[in-house]
């Protein structure tokens, strides 16, 4: 029992770290661009 809920946990977690990842990597995208934009003028 405890280990169905262990597992449900990591996988919940994982969609968590998933989703953040997927924001984070936006953001990091988007800081990149604004460094460029300067040069790229």
């Amino acid at each position: 029992m405890s280990c169905s809920i262990i597992d449900s946990w990591l996988i919940n977690r994982r969609q968590i770290y998933e989703f953040f990842d997927y924001k984070a990597l936006l953001a990091y995208l988007f800081f990149i661009f604004c460094l460029l934009t300067p040069y790229l003028k």
